[in-house]
């Protein structure tokens, strides 16, 4: 199983900060101190990582079981079950739409998950625990 898993994650070397990217079709995750960049065929875009995070931790809680997710007001997730699970940029954002700047591809479920729980795994310190009283 892990090792289906791990065939289904294209990641790149760590940054300077040790934090790996990660491609899906069109798109490459990278995270710094403050934000992720998607990059996609249009460009790239930034969200603050915290964003970001809660977000995907979201898909993956729910296994994207509730339709759309939306990170921001731009960039997101749309579960279309059977079909896979659409992650889109731009796409429900009039600007963007207007721009042409938007921009969507459509993943198996499986590929998406894995994909974000790399993420998750490489992204979030072992020792975090989001539960806990600031320090």
């Amino acid at each position: 199983m892990v090792t289906q898993q791990k065939a289904l994650v294209e990641s790149g070397r760590a940054n300077d900060l040790g934090y790996k990217t990660f491609r899906l079709g069109g798109y490459e995750f990278e995270r710094n101190a403050y934000f992720t960049i998607i990059r996609y065929p249009g460009g790239e875009y930034h969200i603050p990582v915290g964003e970001f995070m809660r977000a995907v931790q979201r898909d993956i809680g729910w296994n994207f079981f509730y339709g759309m997710v939306k990170f921001d007001e731009v960039f997101g997730t749309f579960n279309f079950y059977e079909k896979g699970v659409d992650m889109f940029l731009g796409k429900y954002n009039d600007a963007w739409q207007k721009s042409g700047k938007h921009y969507s591809e459509m993943f198996p479920n499986e590929k998406i998950s894995a994909t974000f729980k790399a993420i998750l795994e490489d992204w979030v310190p072992p020792d975090f625990n989001p539960w806990a009283a600031p320090r």
